[in-house]
């Protein structure tokens, strides 16, 4: 009898070392596959930069796709409105600048047959207009030589350059702007479709 106890309870153990086996190894697998599904739902969340400045969030939207396409940094974009027209769309200057991003109006024919705008003071055309501009400026070395030309025009930058003069008030404060812009930024979590 003792004999055929001992037999039962090392059946009884033997299945029981067997379902646990089974039951870890399911469990595995099942970790694995829901791993994965986190790893595919990590990769649908897309962090997106908003600034905390007066431009709503889709026309923040439009400037960044603009500038990515162009080769543009957006808090550079973004100091130049800031100096420029302090973001508002409807500012007409003294020397006929237009809209967020200033555009002269010397500018106007030429971006009109190239970009197919008309409403300078339209915010979106506005933007895309100056950020057309600054990706024409790729050639210059650095922000500095960027902002003197989209401020003074290439021959009044080279002029400036020509005399020793390097950056200028209008550098110095649009260049500030930026610095400022960075600590306006936040991130929004939003989900790919």
């Amino acid at each position: 009898m003792k004999m055929a106890l001992k037999f039962i309870v090392i059946i009884i153990l033997t299945m029981s070392a067997e379902m646990l086996y089974i039951r870890t190894i399911e469990h595995e697998e099942v970790s694995s596959v829901h791993a994965e599904e986190k790893t595919e739902v990590r990769e649908e969340i897309e962090k997106i930069k908003y600034y905390d400045i007066p431009l709503e969030t889709e026309l923040q939207d439009y400037i960044r796709k603009e500038c990515d396409e162009m080769n543009v940094e957006m808090e550079l974009v973004l100091a130049i409105m800031k100096v420029e027209s302090d973001f508002n769309s409807e500012v007409i200057s003294d020397t006929n600048d237009y809209g967020l991003m200033q555009i002269n109006i010397v500018n106007h024919e030429s971006l009109q047959k190239k970009l197919s705008i008309y409403d300078f003071l339209d915010p979106y055309d506005s933007a895309r207009a100056g950020i057309y501009m600054l990706s024409g400026l790729d050639w210059c070395e650095n922000d500095v030589q960027r902002l003197m030309c989209y401020n003074m025009g290439v021959s009044g930058a080279k002029r400036a350059w020509s005399k020793g003069i390097h950056e200028t008030e209008y550098t110095k404060r649009v260049l500030e702007a930026k610095n400022e812009m960075k600590d306006k930024a936040y991130e929004v979590m939003m989900m790919e479709n």
